[in-house]
């Protein structure tokens, strides 16, 4: 069997560009396209003389191509998260991601240490007409479409119940918005449907009015199945427990025995498909 090629062979760093700059355009854009088209993805894999190990853990650049009458512009800025200034600050990799584990912080114990972990958003959504970059943590940071600067840091767990999300909701043609957080308690770990309102009472507004609709066991108490997105159709959310496992002890541990959060992942043949109304509180 080849040897899988090391990250510096796939993956590039590159810098910003914060202001705005002209594209060349092959072929012609419709006179009637106008708007922005915005990603988010790793765009820096060094900090200072350490190296991130896993495409998963590359600083989030966020990317803005703006279209107006024919023309496209770029820019990109990136994302001012906890970590990336925590990162920038001390000029080496400071917090452990995914499959990088990074030198234990001495003034941290070992539950700030664990709750720090795998923060990095790299994907974008919207919830109430806010953009927001996220991951399947229970962070998430609001930013301005039209600059990509970072406004503020919100935290799913001060509104519901769980300890994340999946980077990938759902919303329905009036704005209603659905998304799956996991939950892990004394008596087991579980996933939770959420709803969030389509709409602010008030302008500062973020996730006020998010609610747990209902929850699911998972089929293994202590090794719930990891899940990236989930589906939905105009009457149900549909859920399936595939059979990739998180392993909780060994993610708690991963740091007391210097292994990452890719090693917390195992194969089950154990899985389960759940359909759920998504009219269940009406």
């Amino acid at each position: 069997m080849h040897d899988l090629p090391s990250i510096e062979n796939i993956v590039t760093s590159v810098e910003e560009t914060p202001q705005a700059i002209s594209t060349k355009v092959t072929g012609q854009i419709p006179e009637w396209i106008n708007g922005s088209f915005l990603r988010n993805g790793p765009g820096k894999f060094e900090i200072g003389n350490d190296k991130f190990n896993h495409w998963f853990d590359g600083m989030a650049l966020l990317h803005q191509f703006k279209i107006s009458k024919g023309q496209v512009t770029y820019k990109s800025r990136f994302l001012c998260s906890d970590c990336y200034l925590y990162n920038k600050e001390n000029n080496r990799i400071m917090v452990s991601e995914y499959g990088t584990v990074a030198m234990p912080d001495p003034c941290k114990n070992f539950f700030q240490r664990f709750l720090s972990r795998f923060e990095i958003p790299r994907d974008l959504v919207t919830y109430k007409g806010d953009y927001y970059a996220c991951t399947e943590s229970n962070f998430m940071y609001r930013v301005d479409p039209e600059t990509l600067e970072t406004m503020k840091k919100v935290d799913w767990s001060k509104f519901v119940a769980v300890n994340g999300s999946t980077a990938h909701p759902h919303t329905d043609p009036d704005g209603t918005t659905y998304n799956m957080g996991n939950s892990y308690t004394i008596k087991g770990a579980f996933y939770n449907i959420i709803k969030v309102p389509p709409t602010k009472k008030k302008p500062t507004e973020t996730l006020e009015g998010a609610t747990v609709l209902c929850t699911i066991p998972s089929i293994e108490r202590t090794r719930p199945s990891y899940y990236h997105s989930f589906a939905m159709t105009e009457n149900y959310l549909v859920f399936i427990e595939i059979p990739i496992k998180l392993d909780l002890l060994k993610i708690v541990t991963g740091r007391l025995r210097g292994t990452s959060i890719s090693d917390g992942h195992s194969l089950s043949y154990r899985y389960s498909i759940s359909f759920l109304s998504t009219y269940v509180d009406n």
